[in-house]
């Protein structure tokens, strides 16, 4: 082989090497952005970013010095074309800084993250013209932010004032000095790129201090919760605001947008409360009459667009013109045939429905978030944002309990909790699966999760890490835990839900109560004769009509009669439907007044074992019934009253259990007083007798507690946790059953998405002595420390704070 050959040769295994090399290194990459919260593309990006309310480019500070800084910016025409102009040619003049900026410097202004590169998107610069508050005047919400992305070499901030010289470094904290005893105001943006498939539909972001993300440590009430000014508590104080100020000043005041609504927002609410104002100018009645004909048009509009069949969608939007609107002027002139203030009612409806807040571009973007209202008292310290995003993006909507993803899904569950359960350092991945590791934990205990999660905030908090834990394999595995396709099987997803660690991973006993009432479900729902009966339960109650039982200080049947009402609506909260039969003993000895029974049993009015048996056999129990259940009521013996010692009453109560257990009847057992006394213990007994064996209780008829007497009844009624959540799995998918044809848009929520670490300080105007100054880590400037999510490891100062030692 000549020497160029084994240069060729060479060259090609180099190549392949580093093709291999690099693939892999992606692979690497792309594998761990998966477990990010959003960033499960490397090519998607969000940025959360803490800032003052001063509009300026550099740092000023809070003291007597601010007059000398900021005068000496502006007579430097190369610093103040760089740092104060707030675009065309436009810059912080004496007038706009005595009216906006002087007074507000003691609320907080910070020392680092500024930027002035307006062909970076990552950077916000004072001339860029702001999404949302581009309105000529409000050069008050001009802002310089450096988001993070494409950072170049350090670069001066006013280099000739004094080594006044910043760097904008990823992940280093951000530092912010506060006036002594001052509020600080601050406010939060965002920075965000996507991918073609996933929109941002709304940002929520809130201040913390401490250890983790808990109420009790947030400092802020949450920012960005409403986001249109008409809208919500946001319209009740921009109200008031417009009732004596411009509308450029409310909006800013009340942190809110004219133009702009969140997807929950209602656009019908928003449109007549605009009407209202003091920006509409016109007759508020007929533009509120218009608001109203927009939303009927719209829903028609949409309908008619969905299904072409004008009737039927003119039924459903309750808009009887909509079917003599032509489809041309439907589809382009919506309004077109209304007039005045109705007419611009329609339109401004038709406005606001279309001005939805959404951020879908590949480019990237920034936006702000919201004001932080400061709930911290004199707090100073480190701080974070902790932001919550919801999204709407693509998903295949196949069920990850399907046979073809199931695999993956529970190996992707599996997966998770032997992460979690090897992590034991502190560091960000594993902070993250502290809380996924307590639901394995529990899980493989064979604990209900769900159980816990409802009678305790350490429970849910457990239950809030699951979902996480779900998204994050739904995600893994391209399915869906809460949808199906229409051409999937119900059963078979609703029984593997059961097994998995949505369900009840590893315990047996539990997961077959759970498939227990899948089958049930889909008995029901496969026969569309028996919809109608849902969880149908057979309510019969058997009772002693004796005179002792319908006066004195019990009066059972009174007690009873009032409180059927209330036994049927409690249940049917839940979609049982219950049929309720009341069988009185004999010929009635009660007096009329509140006695409901709907039938007389041929028997002695106090032998309500015989009667129990009767029932039983002579009932017409419904085929399709979910439960039967049955309650015998009295307070003598039961096979004739008394005495009741006799082994007429033993036998009456054993064979009332064999019939009952023959056609699957429940009985439980309720004893009522004898006149005003307490019947024997004895007697006690053969209530729980014969209740027992069929899986029932017995107990006393309490008629001076009807609400727990309802409780008692309502509870024989329902099946156990596992069995409901069995029931309400399957009806959900199939309520969320797809189309095979049509692509399924869903809204996730990506919760503790975080900022970088944040410093809040005091200033001292006395900067001989920076001991002085309420910094953090024990005046220690070589360090600043963190053990916080995503910052859990000290930083080296930056030379930036190495500079802010030597200022003035």
């Amino acid at each position: 082989m000549n020497r160029s050959s084994f240069l060729i040769l060479v060259s090609i295994v180099c190549v392949a090497i580093t093709l291999v090399v690099g693939i892999s290194f992606w692979n690497v990459i792309l594998e761990h952005s998966m477990d990010m919260p959003i960033y499960d593309d490397v090519r998607e990006r969000i940025d959360i970013i803490l800032s003052d309310r001063i509009p300026i480019g550099c740092f000023i500070p809070p003291d007597s010095n601010a007059e000398a800084v900021y005068t000496g910016v502006f007579n430097d025409n190369d610093l103040r074309n760089a740092y104060l102009e707030i675009g065309d040619n436009i810059y912080i003049d004496p007038g706009f800084w005595n009216t906006f900026i002087k007074d507000n410097l003691k609320n907080g202004i910070k020392l680092n993250g500024y930027c002035n590169d307006s062909d970076r998107k990552g950077c916000l610069c004072m001339k860029d013209d702001f999404p949302g508050w581009g309105e000529d005047g409000m050069f008050q919400m001009k802002r310089s932010l450096d988001f993070g992305t494409e950072y170049e070499p350090v670069r001066a901030i006013g280099e000739d004032l004094d080594k006044q010289e910043f760097a904008g470094l990823k992940n280093q904290p951000s530092v912010f000095v506060v006036m002594p005893g001052e509020e600080p105001k601050l406010s939060v943006y965002g920075g965000v790129k996507l991918r073609g498939n996933r929109t941002v539909e709304k940002v929520t972001a809130a201040l913390y201090k401490g250890t983790i993300s808990e109420d009790a440590n947030r400092i802020s009430e949450i920012g960005g919760i409403e986001r249109s000014c008409y809208w919500g508590a946001k319209w009740t104080k921009y109200q008031s605001c417009r009732a004596v100020n411009p509308k450029i000043d409310c909006r800013m005041n009340c942190d809110c947008y004219t133009d702009e609504k969140y997807y929950n927002e209602d656009t019908l609410t928003i449109c007549e409360n605009y009407c209202s104002s003091r920006d509409f100018e016109g007759v508020s009645s007929e533009c509120g009459i218009g608001c109203g004909i927009g939303e009927e048009r719209d829903c028609y509009k949409k309908c008619y667009v969905r299904t072409g069949d004008a009737e039927d969608c003119s039924i459903e939007c309750s808009c009887a013109d909509c079917v003599a609107i032509e489809e041309y002027d439907l589809i382009n002139n919506f309004c077109e045939d209304l007039l005045g203030d109705v007419k611009k009612g329609c339109e401004n409806f038709i406005y606001f429905e279309k001005s939805v807040f959404q951020l879908n571009s590949s480019e990237y973007t920034n936006f702000k978030i919201g004001d932080l209202e400061w709930t911290g008292g004199n707090y100073r310290g480190p701080v974070w944002v902790v932001s919550t995003i919801t999204t709407r993006e693509q998903h295949p909507g196949d069920s990850c309990y399907n046979p073809n993803h199931f695999n993956c899904y529970y190996n992707c569950w599996e997966g998770v909790c032997e992460e979690a359960k090897s992590c034991n350092s502190i560091n960000a991945d594993c902070l993250l699966l502290s809380g996924i590791k307590l639901l394995c934990n529990f899980q493989d205990e064979t604990l209900s999760v769900k159980n816990l999660a409802l009678s305790s905030a350490s429970g849910q908090e457990i239950w809030n890490y699951g979902i996480r834990a779900r998204k994050k394999c739904e995600n893994s595995c391209e399915c869906s835990a809460t949808t199906q396709r229409e051409t999937e099987n119900t059963f078979i997803l609703c029984r593997n839900f059961c097994i998995s660690r949505d369900g009840f991973y590893k315990d047996t006993e539990k997961a077959n109560r759970c498939v227990n009432g899948c089958e049930w479900a889909s008995r029901i729902y496969d026969k569309p004769e028996y919809v109608e009966f849902g969880k149908n339960v057979d309510l019969v109650f058997v009772i002693d009509t004796s005179g002792s039982m319908c006066q004195g200080g019990s009066n059972e049947w009174s007690g009873l009669c009032n409180i059927i009402n209330d036994i049927v609506a409690e249940v049917e909260k839940e979609d049982y439907k219950v049929k309720i039969t009341i069988y009185g003993l004999g010929k009635k000895t009660c007096n009329k007044i509140n006695y409901c029974a709907d039938e007389e049993i041929p028997v002695s009015s106090e032998s309500w074992g015989n009667g129990a048996v009767w029932a039983i056999k002579n009932h017409q129990w419904n085929d399709n019934s979910l439960s039967k259940v049955l309650f015998v009521v009295g307070d003598e013996g039961p096979s004739g009253g008394d005495p009741w010692e006799t082994t007429a009453d033993r036998e009456s109560v054993k064979y009332a259990v064999e019939v009952a257990n023959a056609n699957k009847v429940t009985i439980f057992g309720l004893w009522g007083k004898s006149g005003d006394e307490d019947i024997e213990s004895g007697l006690k007994q053969l209530f729980r007798d014969i209740s027992e064996p069929t899986k029932g209780t017995a107990s006393f008829f309490d008629t001076g507690d009807t609400s727990s007497l309802v409780t008692l009844i309502t509870g024989a009624i329902r099946k156990d946790e596992e069995f409901e959540l069995g029931w309400d799995t399957y009806t959900n998918l199939l309520k969320n059953a797809l189309p095979a044809d049509i692509p399924y848009m869903w809204r996730d929520v990506y919760e503790e998405v975080f900022s970088n670490l944040v410093y809040l300080i005091d200033w001292r105007g006395d900067t001989s002595s920076w001991n002085s100054w309420s910094y953090p880590c024990g005046g220690d400037w070589n360090k600043i420390c963190s053990s916080e999510i995503n910052y859990n490891k000290s930083f080296e100062l930056n030379s930036m704070l190495e500079e802010i030692k030597e200022l003035y």
